[in-house]
Order: C-alpha cells, then sequence, then structure tokens
C-alpha cells in the first residue's frame, strides 16, 4: 500500500549517484548531467537491485557501460530547459535528467518507500521515453514492469 503524503527522503545511495553523475560529466566535457550521465552514474555504484535486473533480464552492466563511455564524447539532442536555474553544486541537469530524478521522487511515494534510493532513479529512467537513458535500456529489452516487480520484490 502507498501513501502519497509519506515524507521521501533521499538515500545515501542516491546522493552517491547523483555525485558519480556530475563526476562523469564534467570528466566528458559536459555542461550538465545528462540522462546518460545518470545511467553512468548508477553503473558505478551498483545497487544490488538493479544488478539483479539487469543480469535477469540478460543485460552486461560493464559492457552497458562501455556503450555509454563511446556515446559520451559524442553530442546529445538532450537540452538545459530554458530558464533553469544552476543545481547548488553549480551544474545543471538536462531537462530529462531532471525528469529522471523528479520521477525517481514520485516513484518511491508510489511504493511507498521512506528514501530515494538508486533504484528509484533506475525506474525512472525506464518510465523515460524522452531520455537517452531511457532508450538505450528499452533497446537492451528492459522494461519497466518487468524492472518494478523485481525491485518491489527485493524492497517491499
Amino acid at each position: 500500500m502507498s501513501d502519497q503524503n509519506i515524507p521521501v527522503r533521499p538515500s545515501a545511495s542516491f546522493r552517491e549517484t547523483l555525485v558519480a553523475s556530475r563526476s562523469i560529466a564534467v570528466m566528458y566535457g559536459h555542461d550538465s548531467i545528462r540522462s546518460t550521465d545518470l545511467l553512468l552514474g548508477l553503473l558505478r555504484n551498483m545497487p544490488s537491485g538493479v544488478e539483479v535486473v539487469l543480469k535477469e533480464q540478460g543485460v552486461d552492466p560493464d559492457e552497458l557501460a562501455l556503450v555509454l563511455e563511446q556515446d559520451a564524447v559524442g553530442t546529445t539532442a538532450e537540452k538545459i530547459p530554458h530558464g533553469a536555474m544552476p543545481k547548488p553544486d553549480g551544474i545543471l541537469l538536462t531537462g530529462p535528467a531532471e525528469e529522471i530524478v523528479e520521477g525517481s521522487l514520485a516513484l518511491s511515494q508510489k511504493l511507498g518507500h521512506m528514501e530515494t534510493g538508486s533504484e528509484h532513479i533506475f525506474l525512472s529512467m525506464l518510465q523515460s521515453n524522452d531520455s537517452d537513458a531511457g532508450r538505450k535500456l528499452e533497446e537492451k529489452g528492459l522494461t519497466f514492469t518487468d524492472a518494478e516487480g523485481k525491485i518491489r520484490s527485493l524492497y517491499p
């Protein structure tokens, strides 16, 4: 059962994923955190639930990270939303990346979880049709429904 009024706080894994994503964006010379930077940050701080989902679906996390790293040096269609304000750490999220982060907070509430973790970021990516990360995961055959079911079974 879920309660839409549950106060949700970011977990350590959520914060670690964002910090890693920022480092990745800076490393590749991006002026903002893109959804693929978030996915790389997630793969660097692989939470067990995400690892289980990837492996059950036959996705090699290292191979996925390699593809993302090769793409990171190229350009992406993701843009910073007009009027966006810098985040406290001084780097912006692209529109799709911001939607993923906001969606992860909403998902944790929907699932009745007290904390928003990296698994919620992963699930939000799978719901995001407008992000490069969501499309990469979809290309690998991952679906929100399958991942959500597995995450729910691991973290009731």
